[in-house]
C-alpha cells in the first residue's frame, strides 16, 4: 500500500465483504493476505486501523504512522508485526512479533479506555522494550512524556514529536 494511499479517502471498501464503511477515520484491512508492505505515510490518517490476518505482511516504512491520528491499533495475523496492550485501559500499540520493539505509537492514545475522551499525554512503557523504532513516535503532537526502562533508540524515533521528558 503506497505512501499517501488514503489522503482523502472517505470511505473504505473491505475486499472481503464489499461492504462500504462511510467513515473517513475508520477501517479495516481483513484477510488481505497477498499484502506484503505498507510505505510511508499510508496509515496517519485514520484513528482506527484494523489489520488482521495479513499473514505475508513483512514491512511496514518506519513513517507509515508518522503524524498519525490514531487512537487504538488492532494488528494480527502476521509473522512480523504484532500489538500489545500497555495495559488494561490502554488501546494497542504496534510492536515487533516478539514486543520487544515497538514500532508505532498512537498519536492519540486515549486516557483511561475512554475512546472519545482526552488524549494522553504521559505513557510508560512496559519492560519488555529494548528498542524504540525508527519513527515510533514520529510527529506525535499529543505526548509529552515517556517513561521507559533503558532501551535502544532508533535514529528519528521522535522527529517532528512534542515529547519533552524522557525518564
Amino acid at each position: 500500500i503506497g505512501e499517501h494511499a488514503f489522503d482523502g479517502a472517505t470511505y473504505w471498501l473491505t475486499n472481503s465483504t464489499g461492504k462500504t464503511h462511510n467513515s473517513t477515520s475508520t477501517f479495516a484491512l481483513i484477510n488481505l493476505t497477498t499484502l506484503r508492505e505498507f510505505k510511508a505515510y499510508s496509515l496517519t490518517n485514520f484513528d482506527a486501523p484494523i489489520i488482521k490476518n495479513t499473514t505475508n505482511l513483512t514491512n511496514i516504512d518506519p513513517k507509515a504512522f508518522y503524524g498519525n491520528k490514531v487512537r487504538r491499533i488492532f494488528f494480527n495475523g502476521s509473522d512480523t508485526y504484532d500489538y500489545v496492550n500497555l495495559n488494561d485501559v490502554d488501546y494497542g500499540i504496534l510492536t515487533s512479533k516478539d514486543h520487544t520493539k515497538l514500532v508505532a505509537y498512537p498519536g492519540k492514545m486515549p486516557n483511561n479506555g475512554d475512546i472519545n475522551g482526552s488524549i494522553k499525554t504521559t505513557v510508560s512503557l512496559p519492560s519488555d522494550f529494548i528498542t524504540i523504532g525508527a519513527w515510533a513516535f514520529g510527529g506525535n503532537s499529543n505526548l509529552k512524556t515517556i517513561t521507559v526502562k533503558s532501551v535502544t533508540i532508533e535514529e528519528g524515533a521522535f522527529e517532528g514529536s512534542a515529547v519533552q521528558t524522557f525518564n
